[in-house]
């Protein structure tokens, strides 16, 4: 998609917004849960509409509460139905082309969470993608990880 980069700066004051109350330590937890217990922020991204979802989650990783970011709209929510099939058959894959897209939509992801304080926490936080790669990236050190146990 040669217009990703285009895209994601359409969404980047609304996610810096979202991102900075997940900052000030808002992390949107359900009832009687605290934030002391929170151990670890997750980022996960639906590829290929690119919705973002955030959920904070325990030492035993425990999902303590939920939040979609961007207004529950995915970047591509307007693409035609022809690139979505397009982007799904790549992430199938795990094409060069999808690990592209990916590596831009993270690289972008994570520029913003540093910019909207989100290091500051000291919290371990990573960004996950709902593929079959089974790796991840950790926002605070800015490096994939590739970990079998994380979903």
């Amino acid at each position: 998609m040669d217009n990703l980069k285009e895209k994601l700066n359409e969404f980047a004051l609304v996610l810096a917004t979202d991102l900075e109350v997940i900052a000030q330590k808002n992390f949107f937890l359900e009832d009687e849960k605290q934030s002391a217990e929170v151990n670890t922020l997750v980022f996960e991204y639906f590829f290929p509409q690119l919705e973002i979802a955030f959920y904070p989650v325990n030492a035993d990783q425990d999902q303590l509460g939920y939040k979609d970011l961007l207004n529950g709209q995915g970047i591509f929510k307007d693409i035609s139905q022809t690139e979505l099939q397009q982007l799904d058959k790549e992430r199938d894959k795990l094409s060069k082309t999808y690990q592209d897209l990916g590596n831009i939509f993270v690289n972008w992801f994570a520029e913003i969470w540093e910019k909207s304080g989100g290091k500051s926490l000291n919290i371990p936080t990573f960004l996950l993608t709902d593929d079959e790669s089974m790796t991840k990236f950790d926002l605070n050190k800015k490096t994939w990880i590739k970990d079998e146990s994380y979903k």
